[in-house]
């Protein structure tokens, strides 16, 4: 092979590959960095598109779980509230049982009576102040019949959980408590019927609640594994393996070094040339 000075072809070799393990170095440096294999698009185009959308899908899935999350905390208010119902019926029947003896007078009936009618009026109040983000939810609907849980990533129905409100209905007419009375041994015993009718429908309801907080739960928990599956399908994909990455960074930094070397020694070649002039 001749000896050339103006093209030093050696050189021109060494620092193109010089150059190529540099840029070699330089990616898996950003890997390390960023901890993910795919920094930008250019490193692997179609993982990169299959990654975003399984990242969409993560956050989705993450915003659903919230809202599944929303939806049975809103039951426990529900439920909270129903509860006290409950109880506060319990009670109206115990006092209707002793407003129903002769072992009391009719004083005694009319101090009951007032208690019955004060629980019956908070049992009402309840139902029209329990209320969930600032809307009622046990007063059977009113201009809110129901409610939709986005409870999927996708827009079909079978991604939605409805609950219709007018089954949820706690204002004491709508339980048959209407023209509640106990000031008479008679009245107190034809009303526990009303009350035995109210409790039952009151434990209906509580069950209808207890069912969809169930759901909800099963649907929290199939949500949460879905989220695990696609971060893990996800890391796949994007994530860096750094015991890979760092065995490439040491081979680059050694042929990086190597190529400099290289590149010096070839620059030094067409001194050479000069002792054959002298």
């Amino acid at each position: 092979m001749g000896m050339r000075i103006s093209t030093n072809t050696s050189a021109i070799n060494a620092h193109r590959n010089l150059e190529r393990t540099q840029t070699a170095e330089d990616k898996t440096m950003s890997h390390l960095s960023t901890g993910s294999r795919i920094a930008e698009a250019g490193d692997d185009a179609a993982g990169f598109s299959v990654s975003t959308s399984l990242n969409a899908n993560i956050r989705s899935t993450q915003a659903a779980l919230r809202n599944t999350n929303d939806g049975i905390s809103m039951v426990q208010v529900a439920e909270g509230a129903v509860q006290t119902i409950s109880d506060s019926l319990i009670r109206m029947r115990e006092l209707g049982i002793q407003a129903s003896s002769d072992t009391i007078s009719d004083t005694e009936r009319r101090m009951i009576n007032r208690e019955v009618q004060q629980t019956k009026s908070e049992i009402d109040r309840m139902v029209s102040t329990t209320e969930y983000n600032g809307k009622k939810i046990l007063n059977g609907g009113g201009s809110w019949p129901g409610f939709d849980v986005q409870v999927g990533i996708h827009a079909d129905e079978h991604n939605q959980l409805g609950v219709d409100r007018r089954r949820f209905n706690f204002n004491s007419d709508h339980l048959g408590l209407h023209g509640l009375d106990f000031s008479s041994k008679e009245s107190a015993r034809e009303h526990l019927a009303d009350l035995d009718f109210a409790l039952e429908r009151v434990s209906s309801y509580r069950a209808t609640l207890g069912a969809l907080q169930s759901r909800f739960t099963t649907i929290a928990s199939g949500l949460g594994t879905s989220e695990v599956n696609l971060s893990t399908a996800n890391s796949r994909i994007k994530d860096a393996d750094v015991a890979s990455e760092t065995s490439d960074l040491a081979r680059n930094k050694i042929l990086r070094e190597a190529g400099t070397a290289v590149l010096a020694q070839a620059n030094t070649q067409p001194q050479q040339a000069l002792k054959l002039i002298g």
